[in-house]
């Protein structure tokens, strides 16, 4: 592999912190159903659908536009 790869593994990783579970420990978890899961995370249900939607991008920006930043944005070296 490259190590550019390698290099974005290790960003990635160190932004995460310690809270990272390895892939082997991932899936030797047991299966839980989705209620369990929710309680254990201490996630609650979504009332309100339109505070997902955010507001990411300006509406008078093309979806070309929009692709030119997030490509220039890669280029630089940031996360999108």
């Amino acid at each position: 592999m490259e190590m550019a790869y390698f290099l974005r593994c290790a960003r990635l990783t160190e932004r995460m912190g310690t809270g990272v579970v390895s892939g082997r420990a991932f899936f030797v978890q047991q299966p839980v159903d989705l209620a369990t899961l929710a309680a254990q995370q201490r996630v609650k249900p979504i009332t309100d659908f339109d505070q997902l939607l955010g507001d990411a991008w300006p509406e008078d920006e093309t979806a070309d536009e929009f692709i030119a930043a997030v490509r220039g944005w890669r280029r630089e070296g940031g996360y999108a």
